[in-house]
């Protein structure tokens, strides 16, 4: 698989190889953490991993189906099989009975990767960019815990929504770029919604960063999928605070 880009079914057998590295006598509650880098102990994470995994299988299956003059249902086979292995209802039993069906489903899934790649890659974001993210949102949720100027009401719209990158940034292994990407819309919805209350905070130090913040992930994630920047589109519904926007277009 090309290391430069990616697609659902990679990602479901990048998953599955970092869980084949549990050890055989464990059981499939070691299996699932092994695969999405949890501890054992960790079962709501876990189990709310394991909700996330099935709608990225449902999503190799819309994306495989949307492939035009190949016999889907060949391609589809290891999804079905994968969806049975899913359903164990008993976390506490051991996965080493599953090898052979498991390096089946892997085996089939990197041949309908390989449709996926041709037909419709996704560009893979560097590791690098993802943590870059992920520790410019956490020392501005810092910073915006200790404001003592900024209006509670916009903290908590500020927070909600810096949640949402964080949870966009945590979940791109199950869903890519293009989830990034989706988030940072729905942000813009909020943008929208919410914009009388950054107004009367927009010199703030904090309103200036989380903007510059979603620029960074804007310009990314726009220059990856070769589309135009969502902040061409904001700039008009966010009339009220142009010294925001002028600074993060600097």
């Amino acid at each position: 698989m090309d290391p430069t880009s990616t697609d659902p079914a990679a990602r479901v057998v990048k998953i599955l190889q970092l869980a084949m590295k549990t050890p055989h006598q464990r059981s499939f509650l070691h299996f699932w953490a092994t695969g999405f880098e949890l501890t054992p102990d960790n079962i709501v994470d876990i189990y709310y991993n394991l909700g996330l995994f099935r709608d990225l299988v449902d999503d190799v299956e819309r994306t495989i189906k949307q492939i035009p003059d190949i016999r889907h249902d060949q391609y589809l086979k290891p999804v079905t099989q994968l969806r049975t292995t899913i359903a164990q209802p008993n976390l506490q039993s051991a996965w080493n009975q599953h090898v052979r069906v498991l390096e089946m489903i892997i085996n089939g899934l990197e041949f309908a990767s390989e449709r996926l790649q041709a037909y419709s890659p996704e560009p893979e974001l560097p590791p690098s960019e993802l943590e870059a993210i992920r520790i410019q949102t956490a020392e501005l949720i810092q910073k915006l815990e200790s404001s003592k100027t900024i209006p509670k009401r916009l903290k908590l719209i500020i927070f909600d929504l810096l949640n949402s990158v964080q949870r966009s940034i945590d979940q791109y292994r199950f869903k890519g770029i293009r989830g990034v990407r989706q988030e940072l819309f729905v942000i813009a919805s909020r943008l929208q919604e919410h914009f009388p209350d950054f107004a009367q905070a927009k010199d703030e130090p904090e309103v200036k960063g989380f903007f510059a913040l979603l620029k960074k992930i804007d310009a990314i994630t726009a220059a990856a999928l070769h589309v135009k920047e969502l902040i061409w589109v904001v700039v008009p519904l966010l009339p009220a605070i142009p010294t925001v926007i002028q600074h993060v277009l600097q």
